[in-house]
This record gives C-alpha cells, sequence and structure tokens, in this order.
C-alpha cells in the first residue's frame, strides 16, 4: 500500500510543472505587486570631486592639514577624489624652518604629487563635466602658483587653466568649496558675481595679527567687489546661490589651529555633499558642538566649573557666528 503510493507521488511530480528559481523572470510574472507602484525618484550621489593642489607645504604650496582634513573626511563620507594641479614652476621654494627662500627650483605639479601620494594630474585634464564638486585647500601656493596675489596684490591675476575650471563649474551650478586664502581666488574669477565668501576674522585692536595675522587679504576680497563674513575658525560661509561654501581653516593662528582646521573641512564637505544631494540645508544644525570642560563634564554654552582652574583657553575663537538660511534646491 505504502508502495503504491510513493510511486503514483513519483508519476505526479514527473508530470507537474515547475519553475527553477534560477529561471524565473520576476518581470514577465503575472504576480510583480510593483508594477502599478509609482517609481520612487533617485537623488544624485556625492562621490566624485576634483582637488586643485598648488604644490606641498604651506609657504610656497598647498597648506597640508588642510588637504589632508578634505582626503579624510571626503574618504570617511565614501567621495572618491583626484587632485589635479598646475605643470608649472613654482614661484619660490621655501625653507619651512626658516622661512627663507631658496635658490632651487621646484615643480608644483611634481610637489603636490607628496600629497596625493603620485595620484595628481595636470590640472589642463581637469573638465568641469566629469566631476560633481571642486575643491581648493589653501596655503600660499595659492597665492604665489594658482595666482599671482602674493607679488601684484589687488591686482593680480589668476593661473588661466584654474580660472577655465572655476568657470567651468559655475556655468555648470557644480558647487566650489575653498578654505584659508584661496576664497580670494574666487573674488577674482567670479568677481562680477560679488561671491559670498569668509576667510575670517580681522583680530581685535589690542592683539593684531596675533590669531588672525593674513586679514589683509579679506580686504584685497573686499576690494573687488565680494562679500565678506567675520566666521571663528571651525565654522563656514555659504553662497547658495552661487554654490560656494568657504572656511577659514588656517587663517587662524591659534592654539586649536590643528582641530578647527579639520572640523571646517568637515562641515565645507558635509554641506556639499547636501548641495548635490539636492537637500535641504538648515546650517544652525550643522556642526553643533558639545561644550566640554577640560575634565570631560559636559556643561551648557558658555558655563563652567568656578572651582576648576583648567578652564578650556577662549583664544578669541569660542563665539558661536551661526548662520540661520534655509537652502532648497533649485
Amino acid at each position: 500500500m505504502i508502495a503504491r503510493h510513493i510511486l503514483k507521488l513519483q508519476n505526479l511530480a514527473k508530470t507537474t510543472p515547475f519553475f527553477r528559481f534560477s529561471e524565473f523572470n520576476e518581470t514577465e510574472s503575472s504576480f510583480n505587486h510593483n508594477e502599478n507602484r509609482p517609481q520612487r525618484v533617485q537623488k544624485p550621489r556625492f562621490k566624485k570631486v576634483a582637488i586643485i593642489l598648488s604644490g606641498c607645504g604651506v609657504y610656497d604650496g598647498s597648506e597640508v592639514t588642510e588637504v589632508v582634513s578634505l582626503m579624510v573626511h571626503l574618504n570617511k563620507s565614501h567621495v572618491s577624489f583626484q587632485c589635479f594641479a598646475p605643470n608649472q614652476d613654482q614661484l619660490h621654494v621655501v625653507n619651512h624652518i626658516t622661512g627663507e627662500t631658496t635658490t632651487e627650483t621646484r615643480n608644483v605639479l611634481v610637489e603636490s604629487a607628496r600629497i596625493a601620494r603620485g595620484e595628481v594630474k595636470d590640472i589642463t585634464q581637469l573638465k568641469g563635466e566629469d566631476y560633481q564638486a571642486v575643491l581648493l585647500p589653501g596655503g600660499f601656493g595659492a597665492a604665489k602658483n594658482l595666482s599671482d596675489y602674493a607679488v601684484n596684490g589687488t591686482n593680480f591675476t589668476v593661473n588661466s587653466e584654474v580660472e577655465r575650471v572655476l568657470r567651468e563649474f559655475h556655468s555648470q551650478k557644480k558647487p566650489i568649496g575653498a578654505m584659508c586664502i584661496s576664497p580670494l581666488i574666487l573674488a577674482k574669477v567670479l568677481q562680477n558675481e560679488k561671491p559670498k565668501i569668509t576667510m575670517g576674522r580681522v583680530d581685535n585692536q589690542d592683539t593684531p595679527n596675533k590669531y588672525w595675522p593674513h586679514s589683509e587679504a579679506i580686504n584685497a576680497a573686499e576690494t573687488l567687489g565680494a562679500q565678506h563674513f567675520q566666521r571663528n575658525a571651525d565654522r563656514f560661509q555659504v553662497d547658495f546661490e552661487n554654490k560656494i561654501v568657504t572656511a577659514p581653516a588656517m587663517m587662524f593662528n591659534g592654539f586649536t589651529k590643528f582641530s578647527t582646521t579639520f572640523d571646517g573641512a568637515g562641515h565645507l564637505v558635509n554641506i556639499i555633499d547636501q548641495i548635490v544631494q539636492g537637500n535641504s540645508i538648515k546650517l544652525d544644525t550643522i556642526g553643533e558642538k558639545k561644550h566640554e570642560n577640560f575634565d570631560g563634564e559636559r556643561r551648557p554654552r558658555g558655563q563652567y566649573n568656578r572651582n576648576n582652574n583648567n578652564r578650556r583657553p577662549r583664544e578669541n575663537n569660542n563665539e558661536n557666528h551661526e548662520q540661520h538660511h534655509h537652502h532648497e534646491q533649485q
């Protein structure tokens, strides 16, 4: 009896059609429940950015801390980057110990390869359509190699390839990020647009050039028609109309300059990420800081333990100058 039932089941299995999972095409099935559902619009993802370098070293090239800070934050955000630099000689070479110029000659592209671990291309190969944004870290190379501001002051000119690239990104409505003294280049190239930028602050009269020793660049930018906003070292300025994000970074020379530069680079990357994705941006929630004393205890803003002598030094950098804007992608 049992054997007879097993035989019937075997015969039934041979005659019953079935689908192998690998052969089943869901799109051709009448059981496709997503057929009438509206398709979700996929937002663009921030994944590819260009970085323009001007050499290696603060006094005659790119500011290394700023470049590395941008690279780290881009990497943490899973954004790939490609470095570019002009294939030309530097204005001069500076001994970074003594601050004196030397008689040797160095190439901007070759020197930039030191930071980029060899992954750097001639800026003539940079095309706006290939990248979602372009970033300009600072350093005196921006004023000596990407432009001649260090020589000619407010009458300076910008490297023709750098100018071409910036105009391409601006005309294609793609974000431009600049740190330190590099916003001065934007003030020149986009002079007719009167960009909103920041290169930090001007020192108080009782401490001239102590924390912000290069604030003369602010005057130069304003002379060119740019709208400059005074921001602290870890802050930023956004020009929504021109899609420009700037940060003071190493224009600040206080004790916390390394950490504030890193934080400012993070804000710059995060804001450009949101602009690329077309998200709304509420700037007063970006970079919200935890205010802690050296003992690690969290305290309300501006309040410290009066019984604790280890107060955090202010260094003219703890004021909060937030921007309150709300941006909707056009």
